[in-house]
């Protein structure tokens, strides 16, 4: 319900009395924005003669009410993409711990294995060799010669910087277990 002042209500009922019906009324002072009586009859008068004009009136009302309802919708589609985002946030944050606690039963897993990678850089070369934790200094060393085609040579590892002397020290005592790289110089 929209609010009308004393002296739009009185020009309203005085123009009833006329034998304009309200519509036309409201339609012509809304129009032409005046109070004045004359002004007002002759815009109603426009408006019986030309209904082409009351026509465009309903379609542009009628494509105002249509874009209100859009932006109505947009805003519901909007809140329910939000909501849904929302709650896969929530599933997230769930999924989270469970994710942590597989991730740690893989490392477990991988150490239980007792493999290990060796990075082996010769030159501008390099290989990966496939081990075990138990496996000795020798086993890596008949690798290398095989890898490369290399009788004699020396193997060093660095962080901490150490030579590999001892054929009979494992890839875990070392330090190559789960990874590690090795020099051949």
């Amino acid at each position: 319900m929209q609010y009308r002042s004393t002296k739009e209500l009185q020009l309203i009922d005085s123009l009833k009395e006329k034998g304009f019906s309200e519509e036309l009324i409201l339609r012509a002072l809304q129009r032409s924005g005046s109070y004045d009586e004359e002004v007002i009859v002759d815009c109603i008068v426009e408006l019986m003669n030309n209904p082409e004009i009351i026509e465009e009136q309903d379609r542009e009302k009628e494509k105002l009410l249509e874009q209100i309802k859009e932006r109505k919708l947009e805003q519901q589609r909007d809140k329910e993409y939000l909501e849904r985002v929302r709650q896969r946030i929530a599933e997230n944050r769930m999924d989270k711990p469970k994710i942590i606690l597989d991730q740690s039963e893989i490392k477990k897993t991988a150490l239980v294995f007792g493999e290990c990678t060796v990075k082996i850089r010769y030159n501008d070369k390099s290989e990966i060799l496939h081990l075990n934790k138990s496996d000795t200094i020798e086993a890596l060393r008949n690798k290398v010669m095989n890898a490369f085609g290399l009788s004699k040579f020396k193997m060093s590892i660095f962080k901490p910087y150490r030579e590999l002397s001892d054929d009979n020290e494992t890839m875990e005592q070392v330090g190559l277990v789960p990874n590690g790289v090795v020099l051949i110089e």
